[in-house]
């Protein structure tokens, strides 16, 4: 008889993904689960100060009327407060919806509107105007919420900073209807909608669930990294608005680890020679370019570099293993 996926994985019992990744936030305390560089330093997001803010913001969610089911879009590079907005609306059964940050005003409206997203979150000033652009025409559309103190709100009337949404958080009394939400989640809940770009018309709203989607691959990635533990640092470079880095951001946090953030990805090489990530992903592309480098750089060596280069790739060849930072090596045999 073939067993079916939930006999070979090893899958959670929970029925929605905020659930494991709350009970993180109880049980590492004062590790660091968040960083992120602004004002030229890494700046640091301890496990329960995220607990605190998921709480916060999930309260907020409510007292601004989000309904079980209904979306909220992100629009935003890279930073802790994607995913807190994003596990917060999972953790009271919205439904995030991420747009591409450097999507135009067209494309975010279209999306907002498809998804009937209730609120969207935006982290910088040009993503906000984007939004501000459409807002009156949208249906939908209730609240912006701007992540970043320097985006200028120009007083507009249906926008608020992510400080003050959190304390609108803060000081609510519907804190027990969290778990009430909880209580109710099932298997086949939306855990969101990712828009992709289709060979004709508009993008495509992709629907993806908690249990059969994201607690599946999570499964997997635990039958496949046995090395992984809590003491491991991931860093977030690729768009969270794409399935990859979103899903291993989930598993991140799943896994206990440190999520490091990276808003601009040009400045990639500096932020992996600073944080050390043990493991993260990245898409073909991204080793393409540095393969590049290396080689034009190759071209300008010393004969007897080249030569040291060629025999370093004749001998990393021959480790058929995978290894990071903290795990001892094999003796080599050369």
């Amino acid at each position: 008889m073939m067993k079916n996926s939930s006999q070979i994985l090893n899958l959670p019992t929970e029925a929605n993904l905020a659930i494991p990744i709350l009970e993180q936030t109880r049980k590492y305390g004062s590790k660091v689960a968040m960083r992120c560089k602004r004002d030229g330093g890494w700046q640091e997001i301890t496990w329960s100060a995220l607990g605190e803010q998921l709480n916060a913001t999930a309260r907020a969610l409510l007292e601004l009327g989000l309904n079980e089911g209904e979306m909220v879009s992100i629009f935003s590079p890279n930073m802790p407060e994607c995913t807190i907005a994003d596990v917060a609306s999972l953790s009271i059964r919205g439904v995030p919806v991420y747009i591409y940050p450097t999507n135009p005003a067209k494309t975010a409206e279209y999306i907002v509107n498809d998804s009937e997203s209730r609120m969207i979150f935006v982290g910088t000033q040009d993503q906000y105007d984007k939004v501000i652009s459409f807002i009156s025409a949208s249906s939908c559309l209730k609240k912006i919420i701007a992540f970043q103190k320097e985006i200028n709100l120009n007083g507009h009337p249906m926008a608020m900073y992510f400080d003050a949404f959190l304390d609108l958080g803060r000081s609510s009394s519907k804190g027990p209807e969290i778990s009430h939400r909880l209580g109710r989640a099932s298997q086949d809940d939306l855990l969101t909608l990712i828009y992709t770009s289709g060979t004709t018309g508009e993008p495509k709203g992709v629907m993806l669930t908690h249990y059969s989607n994201m607690f599946h691959s999570a499964a997997s990635h635990d039958k496949r990294l046995l090395d992984i533990n809590d003491r491991d640092v991931s860093l977030c470079f690729l768009p969270l608005s794409h399935i990859f880095e979103r899903a291993w951001t989930y598993y991140v946090l799943y896994r206990g680890m440190t999520n490091n953030y990276l808003e601009d990805p040009k400045t990639i090489i500096e932020a992996i020679q600073e944080v050390k990530p043990a493991v993260m992903c990245a898409v073909p592309r991204f080793y393409e370019k540095i393969y590049a480098t290396v080689q034009h750089r190759l071209e300008a060596a010393s004969p007897l570099k080249k030569r040291l280069f060629k025999w370093a790739l004749r001998t990393t060849s021959r480790f058929p293993f995978f290894w990071k930072p903290g795990i001892e090596s094999p003796t080599p045999w050369f």
